[in-house]
């Protein structure tokens, strides 16, 4: 049947809580052939993993972005703008699909 994406963005480093409850388990587990759930896992590694299944390659804008943490299934048979569209649903983060690269930027909160 139709998977529905699930996405939560994890914010403890961003917001500089006790890392000792950062230690939740990172998971990545594949659901099926064509589904991923990464569970705690930073975005530089998501994206780098989406990426590389496209052959784009990842560039981030501002280094912070990398340690946000998300928790986010992705069923590779969909397209990679789909997944971007999942990824720009959250405030403070932009992903531009730009010739063979992923461009990861933060975006101005909306007031």
């Amino acid at each position: 049947g139709e998977v529905n994406y699930r996405a939560r963005l994890l914010l403890g480093h961003s917001l500089g809580e006790d890392h000792s409850r950062q230690n939740r388990a990172v998971e990545v587990a594949e659901n099926t052939d064509s589904v991923v759930t990464f569970k705690n896992v930073r975005l530089d590694e998501i994206v780098t993993r989406v990426g590389e299944k496209y052959n784009y390659g990842v560039r981030f804008c501002d280094e912070v972005l990398r340690e946000w943490r998300f928790q986010i299934s992705w069923d590779s048979t969909k397209s990679l703008s789909e997944f971007v569209e999942l990824l720009n649903e959250f405030d403070g983060l932009s992903v531009t699909e730009m010739d063979d690269t992923l461009l990861v930027s933060p975006q101005l909160l909306k007031e």
